[in-house]
């Protein structure tokens, strides 16, 4: 069985080889077959080979940081085949299938840069295509968000978004001034955040990915506007729905789950489980921290009313109302407890 070696290097480069001889040496060392130039990575780190029974192995050679796959630590030696991934050091090795399709090939435009000579005209192409970010973070953040267009235009439509829902929820008659300045405090705090997550992305695998991290943070932004309008119609048709304060528990956690999966799909070569599993993790401490701050808080009294007081254009026989003897019974039901309570005190 033929199987092609690719290789995901830590700063985004991409290399194949055809495993016709084995047994295969892979490390830092220049004597090794496959060389990485990764410092996680021991001088002979691993080999690739036959067992007895002619099945594709990858073994460690006594490295410090160990082969790493889905289910973790690999010791010793482990069978291979088309679709397995592992990891050594801060490098993905992937074992795939010669059939495996391809995407097309790009159009050879030709390129004109004031200043500098290309000599060939696919140059400029090929670079812009080298600052994507590596092929395994595609999956979990969309591959259309590694194009520089699909990022910016997340971004943008966060901005918008962030401005159209304060413009709607301004009951002011001059709330340009509001409305803008939301959007702008978004747009800081969105590229402070990203550039947080950026350098932590240059420490760990020497690429920053600002654009990605934006495009994560605008994604999430635009999907956490959407469930507060969500939330907003769920409290106007069920005013005292007791799951409504679940289900926006949970939205939070899960927003703040993917924030931090997607970041580190940029930052880190941690496998996809690892990414999810650490995301989930901050998620359930954050928002159990804020249940006790919000339990040593909680007041029994308040006079500000719970419920949403937004109007919605929808018709009167869609909206869930009471009839005026229903109100009144509860009305009564209401001063019979209040009576209650005056007689006690008294």
């Amino acid at each position: 069985m033929e199987v092609i070696l690719e290789v995901l290097h830590p700063h985004g480069m991409r290399t194949r080889h055809r495993l016709d001889a084995l047994p295969l040496t892979i490390g830092r060392a220049l004597a090794s077959d496959v060389i990485l130039d990764d410092p996680y990575v021991d001088a002979s780190h691993a080999r690739i080979s036959l067992d007895e029974s002619g099945a594709l192995v990858i073994e460690d050679l006594a490295s410090v940081n160990g082969i790493h796959a889905v289910g973790g630590k690999i010791e010793g030696r482990v069978a291979v085949q088309p679709g397995a991934e592992v990891r050594v050091g801060r490098t993905t090795l992937r074992f795939r299938d010669p059939a495996d399709p391809v995407t097309p090939a790009l159009v050879d435009e030709p390129v004109i840069v004031v200043g500098a000579h290309h000599p060939h005209p696919g140059l400029a192409a090929a670079r812009r295509e080298a600052t994507l970010p590596v092929q395994h973070s595609a999956p979990l953040i969309g591959r259309w968000i590694a194009s520089m267009p699909g990022r910016l235009l997340l971004f943008g439509g966060a901005f918008t978004a962030v401005a159209l829902s304060g413009w709607l929820g301004s009951t002011q008659r001059d709330s340009e001034g509001d409305v803008f300045g939301a959007a702008f405090a978004f747009a800081v705090v969105a590229a402070l955040w990203a550039g947080g997550w950026a350098l932590a992305s240059r420490a760990a695998v020497h690429r920053a990915h600002f654009l990605g991290h934006l495009a994560v943070v605008s994604a999430v932004a635009l999907a956490g506007i959407a469930w507060m309008e969500t939330n907003e119609w769920l409290t106007f048709f069920f005013p005292d729905g007791a799951f409504l304060p679940f289900l926006a528990l949970v939205a939070g956690a899960v927003l703040l789950a993917a924030l931090i999966a997607w970041h580190l799909s940029l930052s880190s070569t941690l496998p996809r489980e690892q990414q999810v599993r650490a995301g989930v993790l901050v998620a359930a401490t954050v928002f159990t921290l804020g249940g006790f701050i919000v339990l040593v808080d909680d007041e029994s009294f308040t006079d500000v009313a719970t419920y949403s007081g937004v109007l919605k254009p929808i018709a009167s026989r869609w909206v869930p109302t009471e009839t005026v003897d229903e109100f009144s019974a509860v009305a009564l039901e209401l001063k019979g407890e209040v009576d209650e309570m005056v007689q006690k005190k008294k």
